[in-house]
C-alpha cells in the first residue's frame, strides 16, 4: 500500500511537472507572438521625433528625476518615490525609471521610456492569451484573441505614447487571468495573485477598481468556496510565494504613497470627473447622449467598422447557439459563460460611469480591452468552427495592417480614427527648438536652479515639455532649471502675476504674436495680460529663440 502511495505521488508529481512545461512552452509562444505583433510599434517609436506635450512630458520628467536621484542621490530617492506626482499614482514612473539607461544607450531617453510601454503591452497580450487558454483550452482561439487585442486602434495608438493606461490594462489582464484560472487554482494561489494584481492596479491609476471589480469578485468567490480548487499549493511554493512577496513589498510602498498624497489624489479625481475643469476636456450632455458618445468612441477604439460588423454577426450567432443548447438541456452556466457575462457588465458599467462625466478622454477605454478579449473568446468557443476562428485572425491582421499603415504614414489617416492614433512625426524641429530653449535659459551659473515662467500652455510650448527636456539634460550635465506655468487654467491675471513674481523667475518664455493662443482658450486666458505687464515693468525683450523659426519669444528679467 505504501509503495502504491509513493508511486501515485511520483506520478502526480510527474504530471504536474509536465503541465508546468506545457504551460511554460505556451507562455513562450505567446511571448514570441506578442513581440512579433508589436514590432511595427517599435518601428514607429524609432521614427518619431515629436516633442512630448503635457502629461507624457510630466510622466517622463518624473521618471528621469527618479532615475537621476537613484544614481546620484540615493538618500533622497525614497522621498521622491513617495511624493512622485502627488495627485496621480506613480506606477508609470516607478516602472519607467528602469528604462532610462536603455534610452541613454539608444541615444534617446524618449525611446527608452516608450520601450517600457512596449514591454507593458507585450505582458498584457501574454496575460490575455493565457487567460483565454485557460477558458477555452484552444490555442487557436487564444491566438485569435491576442491578435485582435494587438490590432485594436487604441491599443496601437497608446503603444506609442507615454501614458499610464497601458499599465492599468496590464493589471486588468492579470485580474482576468486570475478569474479564468480560479476553478483550478487553490486558495493560496488565487489570493497571492489577487494581492499583486491589486497593487499593480492601484499603482497604475486610482480609477482601476472600475475595471477590475468583476473578475476580482469572481476570484474571491472561488478562493473562499469550500474545498477551493483542485490543487493544494502551499504558501511556500515559488509560484505562490513570489507574487505574494512582490504584492506585500510593493503594497507597503503603494499604501505609503497613497497615505502621503491622499488629499491630492481625491482632489484630482473630483476635478477631472466633474465640474468646470472636467468640462475643459469635453462637454456636458444628457446621460443617453453621453452614453451614445462613448459607444461610438469604443467602436473607434477597438475595431474598424467593417471588422465590427462581422464580429457583431459572430456574437449574435454565438448567443443564439447558446440559447438553443441551453433550451435543449445540453449545457449549463459554465465558467467561460460566467466570465463573458462579467465582461459585458464591466464594459457597460464602465461606459455608464464615463457617461456621467463631461470628460471625453478616450484613452480611458484601453483597460476594457481584456474584457473585450474574453467576450470574443466566448463567441468563438460557442461557434467552435476553425474556419470562423481563422476568418477572425485574417480580419484582425487586416485591421492591424490598416491601423499601422495610418500610424506610419503609409495610408492617409481616417477621419473616423481614434484620437490617439497619431502618425509618426519624423521632423525633429520641435525637439531641436526645445533643446535650444533649454540651452538659452539654463546655461550660465546665474541661470541654473532658477525658475523660469512659460507664459502659454500649448501642445508645442508648455512648462511640462520644457521641464522634461531640462531633466534629460541634467542626466548629462548635472544641473537643471525649473519651468513653471502661469497656473493651470488660471483666469485671474492679478493672481497669476503675483504668483509669477513669487517664483522670482529669470526668464519669461512665450509664443510670438503670430503664434499666440486664442484669448478665449480656457488654458490661456491670462497669457496676454501677463505678457503686457511683463513688457511694461519687470522684463526686457523680446528676444527670438534661435532655431524656433520665429515661434518663441524670450523676455529677460531686468536686474535690480
Amino acid at each position: 500500500m505504501r509503495a502504491d502511495g509513493v508511486a501515485a505521488a511520483g506520478e502526480a508529481s510527474l504530471m504536474t511537472r509536465m503541465e508546468h512545461l506545457v504551460a511554460a512552452r505556451r507562455g513562450l509562444l505567446l511571448g514570441v507572438l506578442a513581440v512579433f505583433l508589436l514590432l511595427p510599434s517599435a518601428v514607429w517609436i524609432a521614427q518619431d521625433r515629436q516633442a512630448w506635450p503635457w502629461d507624457p512630458a510630466w510622466y517622463g520628467e518624473v521618471s528621469v528625476e527618479l532615475y537621476y536621484h537613484l544614481v546620484h542621490d540615493s538618500a533622497w530617492w525614497p522621498r521622491l518615490m513617495g511624493s512622485a506626482f502627488g495627485q496621480k499614482p506613480p506606477g508609470i514612473a516607478w516602472f519607467g525609471q528602469a528604462f532610462v539607461p536603455l534610452g541613454q544607450a539608444l541615444g534617446s531617453v524618449d525611446d527608452g521610456l516608450l520601450a517600457s510601454i512596449l514591454v507593458t503591452q507585450a505582458l498584457t497580450l501574454v496575460l490575455v492569451g493565457r487567460a483565454i487558454l485557460a477558458l477555452t483550452r484552444s490555442a487557436g482561439i487564444a491566438a485569435a484573441v491576442v491578435v485582435g487585442v494587438a490590432a485594436g486602434p487604441l491599443f496601437i495608438g497608446l503603444s506609442h505614447q507615454y501614458f499610464a493606461e497601458p499599465l492599468q490594462a496590464l493589471s486588468v489582464a492579470w485580474f482576468v487571468l486570475v478569474a479564468a484560472r480560479a476553478p483550478h487554482w487553490g486558495r493560496a494561489r488565487i489570493l497571492s495573485h489577487l494581492l499583486a494584481a491589486t497593487v499593480l492596479a492601484m499603482l497604475a491609476k486610482a480609477s482601476s477598481p472600475l475595471y477590475c471589480l468583476g473578475p476580482g469578485l469572481v476570484g474571491l468567490a472561488y478562493a473562499w468556496r469550500p474545498g477551493a480548487g483542485a490543487e493544494r499549493a502551499s504558501w511556500r511554493e515559488p509560484t505562490v510565494a513570489m507574487p505574494l512577496a512582490a504584492g506585500l513589498v510593493a503594497g507597503l510602498a503603494t499604501t505609503g504613497w497613497y497615505v502621503m498624497n491622499w488629499g491630492h489624489v481625491t482632489g484630482h479625481v473630483a476635478l477631472s470627473s466633474s465640474g468646470p475643469i472636467a468640462e475643459m476636456f469635453g462637454w456636458y450632455d444628457t446621460l443617453w447622449g453621453s452614453y451614445a458618445y462613448w459607444l461610438r468612441a469604443a467602436q473607434k477604439a477597438l475595431f474598424l467598422p467593417e471588422v465590427l460588423a462581422v464580429l457583431g454577426i459572430l456574437l449574435l450567432g454565438a448567443v443564439a447557439l447558446r440559447i438553443v443548447r441551453r433550451r435543449r438541456g445540453g449545457e449549463g452556466w459554465d465558467h467561460p459563460t460566467l466570465l463573458a457575462i462579467v465582461a459585458v457588465l464591466q464594459i457597460l458599467g464602465a461606459l455608464a460611469v464615463f457617461a456621467t462625466s463631461p470628460n471625453r478622454e478616450n484613452r480611458f477605454l484601453l483597460p476594457l480591452v481584456p474584457h473585450v478579449g474574453v467576450l470574443l473568446a466566448w463567441a468563438l468557443l460557442q461557434v467552435r468552427l476553425r474556419p470562423v476562428t481563422l476568418l477572425c485572425v485574417a480580419l484582425f491582421l487586416y485591421q492591424g495592417g490598416v491601423t499601422y499603415g495610418q500610424a506610419l504614414g503609409v495610408l492617409p489617416r481616417s477621419a473616423q480614427a481614434t484620437p490617439w492614433l497619431i502618425p509618426a512625426h519624423r521632423d525633429d524641429a520641435d525637439d531641436a527648438m526645445m533643446n535650444a530653449i533649454i540651452s538659452r535659459t539654463c546655461s550660465t551659473e546665474a541661470d541654473v536652479w532658477r525658475n523660469n515662467v512659460v507664459g502659454v500652455d500649448l501642445a508645442w510650448l508648455n512648462h511640462n515639455t520644457l521641464t522634461y527636456y531640462a531633466a534629460k539634460r541634467r542626466l548629462g550635465e548635472g544641473v537643471t532649471c525649473g519651468y513653471r506655468p502661469l497656473g493651470f487654467a488660471e483666469a485671474d491675471p492679478e493672481r497669476a502675476w503675483t504668483d509669477l513674481l513669487a517664483l522670482n523667475p529669470r526668464y519669461l518664455i512665450t509664443a510670438a504674436p503670430s503664434h499666440f493662443p486664442d484669448p478665449e482658450d480656457p488654458f490661456n486666458r491670462v497669457s496676454g495680460a501677463i505678457l503686457e505687464r511683463a513688457r511694461e515693468a519687470e522684463f526686457a525683450g523680446p528676444e527670438e529663440i534661435a532655431g524656433s523659426a520665429g515661434r518663441v519669444h524670450l523676455y529677460v528679467r531686468r536686474e535690480e
